[in-house]
């Protein structure tokens, strides 16, 4: 084995130092998981262990006995000295600066300090879920898709009073430009700490509004355990929402609320990807829908959100004496934006006085398409604290939606 910076190193070795480096803490499962993928052999994980007491011997790594039920055995995480072994080897610069994307080049990461560096000790579950997170990130090899840790994710500002910190677990970033912040749930906190949660989410989204800076995200992706997905999700988000509605304020019309399982986030991130792309099928099957059932073609009124996504609106059109006016929205199976889409699709409508000025107009009717799984519609969110707007959307929008599965396979 060769020799490097003073050390006698496999290239096993090494790489196990940058799998440590990258994602500051792991345990001996999740290290054979992103070297090998999850069909590797109990041979190749009992060699990691072997090599890693080997590391631990040469004082480079360390360990934490792990105390949660969430995983057994060990946290394994780089010494300072072995932190500065890696520092060297990757050649990262003295007061280099970085963004912290995992994929790239190294000179993404940055020359911290070790005690800002090292894991957070006191909260070991929750930094192994997000590891299990982006370790199933990178194994989908998503095209386009990046992510960072909290470590770089995070920003402390002055909001003109005081220092804030504001603090997501993580980050996505995908192809289309578009950033979400991850925050892992395992429904431990109660409503009350959501809100606090939100509440430290709009004060920062406040402060780069009023220094008009860049910043806020596309989304938020709570993502719950995979053995929560059929028990008890729908409660959870309920709760979720609720407390997103009741702090983030005006934010929610551009910051989308999504939940979701691990195991689903491939599906996930895929739609949002695809956002535009599913909002061109989901008119083209309406519009089939529309001449089946014998209305004259409609006038469409589409909302644009960005310079990169034109929304669905809605249409109206003729039937004998009748008008029927139609929502048309598409969806993820968990996510605030239907409700933030249907509050602004609402006062578009009463803007161009449609409404008012049809002759006997029938009952409005949301479609509401998706991809993979038919969304959940809350159906009053009364006992919560949220405003009376919200309130009413929550309970509009639940009458008279129907959902359609997109037909189109991609």
């Amino acid at each position: 084995m060769p020799y490097l910076l003073g050390y006698n190193l496999s290239p096993l070795s090494l790489n196990l130092i940058y799998q440590l480096y990258i994602y500051r803490g792991m345990t001996a499962t999740q290290m054979a998981s992103s070297l090998y993928t999850d069909q590797y052999l109990v041979s190749q994980e009992k060699s990691i262990y072997n090599y890693l007491g080997k590391l631990k011997k040469q004082q480079l790594v360390t360990s934490l006995r792990l105390q949660d039920s969430y995983s057994k055995g060990s946290i394994y995480y780089l010494t300072p000295k072995g932190y500065e072994f890696a520092k060297s080897w990757l050649d990262i610069q003295e007061g280099q600066r970085g963004t912290g994307w995992m994929k790239g080049s190294r000179g993404q990461f940055a020359d911290l300090s070790y005690e800002i560096y090292r894991p957070p000790l006191s909260q070991t579950t929750h930094h192994l879920l997000l590891i299990d997170l982006f370790i199933r990130l990178n194994s989908l090899k998503m095209k386009g898709a990046n992510y960072r840790l909290n470590l770089y994710a995070s920003v402390t500002y002055n909001d003109g009073v005081k220092k804030q910190r504001y603090r997501p677990d993580g980050e996505i970033y995908l192809r289309n430009g578009r950033t979400y912040t991850i925050e892992i749930d395992r429904g431990t906190e109660s409503h009350e700490q959501l809100r606090q949660k939100f509440k430290v989410y709009r004060q920062y989204f406040d402060y780069l509004t009023e220094t008009k800076q860049n910043g806020i995200p596309f989304g938020i992706l709570f993502v719950v355990e995979d053995k929560r997905r059929n028990h008890g999700i729908k409660r959870r988000w309920k709760n979720v929402a609720a407390a997103f509605f009741e702090e983030i304020g005006e934010h929610h019309e551009k910051v989308n609320l999504i939940l979701t399982s691990a195991n689903m986030l491939e599906q996930i991130l895929s739609f949002e990807i695809n956002r535009q792309m599913y909002e061109n099928e989901a008119l083209q099957q309406f519009k089939g829908i529309y001449k089946q059932d014998g209305w004259e073609e409609g006038q469409l009124y589409s909302l644009k959100y960005d310079d990169s996504l034109t929304e669905l609106g809605y249409v109206y059109g003729r039937k004998n004496k009748g008008y029927d006016v139609n929502m048309l929205f598409i969806s993820q199976p968990y996510e605030t934006r239907l409700y933030s889409r249907f509050i602004k699709e609402w006062k578009s409508l009463k803007a161009k006085d449609i409404i008012r000025t049809l002759k006997n107009p029938n009952i409005i009717m949301k479609y509401v398409f998706y991809k993979w799984e038919s969304p959940y519609v809350i159906d009053t969110l009364d006992h919560y604290d949220v405003n009376d707007e919200i309130k009413w959307a929550i309970q509009e929008l639940a009458l008279y939606v129907y959902d359609k599965p997109l037909a189109n396979e991609y």
